[in-house]
């Protein structure tokens, strides 16, 4: 265990620090068990979700090589997550940080933390922190930044930005750094040091740190492994019965919408698909947390009122394997994705993804062979205007939420808008023509090689590897600079000479 009186505190601009000075490595000829014993993988919580997924994937590919530990501020872990419970600690101070705390407590919540951390068990660890930029909670950052600070090496694995239309979560991020403990958000969130390493899940957000001053080797690019499915052997029996209890006719098609009903989803354009194909039958599978709900009402309302073929909510009763078993298509309205598992997984259980492409995500898709026949970049439609002779469009997203809504009503009720629509998009194929079974194919093969487990662990491996090479590197040149200014200084006494060294790696 790290004794406490190995840490020196000094104030920094009105909070404590911790600095600790560690033996130097003599060879970091690679990555090994000796050079890293432990990996601590941090985020705010273990509930299910996208990055508990990517945590329990990584706890799969490193657990063979390293003692993984996994710190939240879950009390429980998700059915089957694949880590002994001595190994799952709880630290409450990790949660999401309320915007309502004083300042004096938001310290001593800090001071907190600090002590969780700075005390546990092995000295050679390397912290994985998963979304500490966010800004959901900014002790994160900081933490990152202290512990950078004293010596450890650190991956802050970046899947989104408090600065990408998260308003709230920069506000806070600014206050708590800025305004609380009087540092710069810049330099704590961006910090530039050979033991940390930022990992980004597409070549967008590599493109957004290198714009925020990170180096390039600083970043490594890591896409989220895609999941191991087993497809199951279809049986006739078992989809008639899923489509029964969605009310959803024995002969009809299904497309699919495997998402939770947030904003950023673009719940409105599915019913618009709804009424320009109104043939299909379209299944959205989860509602949202109570702070959207509202936002997800006004579409579930629309769709009753104008008795769209769409279910809401699909998830609550039915599991995904079933829901997609049922379907025919996979959909995808988003406008603002990370990595972008909608564009993935449906391909593995052979049904095609058709809607809407956001590029800047699918381009690192499509540039290791993935192909996407029926996706589209945008959906014009009219724009309103009091003038009959306007002939003005906008892309559906672009549009207010009561513009959405009555472009929705009119393609419902009249034909010729609906048709209008579907031509000056070039939709007449998007759901009625069937994709290519070869395409399906190599999809499914392309993505299950490329984005397999085994590959991420191997690329895993490779980002702490040069991590430890780039923290030995810089550790033996500061130990050479020590070692420098103790020669022109032969009059320094060895315990002043002592101290610079320590200081050399903190």
């Amino acid at each position: 265990m790290i004794k406490p009186q190995s840490f020196k505190r000094n104030i920094d601009k009105g909070f404590h620090r911790y600095e600790y000075s560690k033996t130097p490595h003599a060879s970091h000829g690679g990555l090994n068990d000796k050079e890293i014993s432990s990996v601590y993988i941090v985020h705010y919580h273990l509930e299910p979700g996208g990055v508990t997924n990517i945590i329990q994937s990584q706890i799969e590919a490193l657990t063979e090589t390293f003692q993984v530990h996994a710190l939240s501020a879950s009390t429980s872990v998700p059915a089957g997550f694949s880590l002994e419970s001595s190994h799952i600690r709880t630290i409450p101070e990790l949660n999401y940080l309320s915007s309502s705390l004083k300042a004096e407590e938001i310290k001593e919540a800090y001071e907190r933390l600090k002590e969780h951390f700075f005390a546990l068990e092995q000295e050679e660890a390397l912290f994985h922190f998963h979304n500490p930029n966010i800004g959901l909670n900014p002790l994160h950052a900081l933490l990152v930044s202290d512990l950078v600070d004293a010596g450890y090496s650190v991956v802050n694995h970046c899947h989104d930005f408090a600065e990408d239309k998260r308003p709230a979560n920069l506000k806070l991020l600014n206050y708590v750094i800025q305004d609380v403990f009087g540092l710069c958000r810049k330099k704590v969130c961006y910090k530039d040091s050979p033991n940390l390493t930022y990992t980004v899940i597409n070549t967008r957000d590599k493109r957004f740190l290198l714009d925020r001053g990170i180096k390039k080797r600083a970043i490594s690019y890591l896409p989220n492994p895609a999941p191991t499915i087993t497809v199951q052997e279809e049986e006739l029996a078992r989809i008639q019965q899923t489509k029964k209890e969605l009310d959803i006719p024995r002969d009809a098609k299904v497309v699919t919408y495997p998402v939770r009903g947030i904003a950023r989803k673009n719940l409105g354009e599915l019913l618009l698909l709804a009424t320009l194909f109104p043939r299909y039958y379209y299944v959205q599978t989860l509602a949202p947390d109570p702070s959207e709900q509202a936002y997800y009402n006004t579409w579930v309302l629309l769709a009753q009122d104008l008795d769209l073929p769409v279910r809401f909510n699909a998830g609550a009763n039915h599991s995904f394997v079933d829901i997609i078993e049922a379907s025919n298509l996979v959909v995808t309205t988003s406008v603002q994705e990370g990595f972008g598992m909608s564009y993935i997984e449906p391909w593995l259980f052979n049904r095609p993804v058709i809607g809407r492409d956001i590029t800047d995500i699918t381009v690192d898709f499509k540039s290791i062979g993935i192909a996407f026949p029926h996706l589209y970049e945008s959906l014009l439609v009219p724009k309103q205007s009091d003038s009959p002779d306007t002939d003005e469009w906008a892309d559906f997203p672009d549009l207010s939420q009561q513009e959405q809504i009555n472009t929705i009503i009119q393609a419902n009720n009249d034909y010729d808008f609906a048709k209008k629509i579907r031509v000056k998009n070039e939709l007449e194929t998007l759901i009625r023509q069937s994709v290519d079974p070869t395409i399906v194919a190599q999809n499914r093969l392309i993505i299950m090689k490329k984005l397999s487990i085994e590959s991420y662990g191997k690329r895993l491996g490779n980002i702490y590897s040069a991590l430890q090479e780039a923290k030995a590197t810089s550790d033996t040149n500061d130990k050479n600079v020590t070692f420098s200014v103790m020669r022109s200084h032969p009059n320094r006494s060895s315990d002043t000479s002592l101290d610079h060294s320590d200081k050399a790696h903190v």
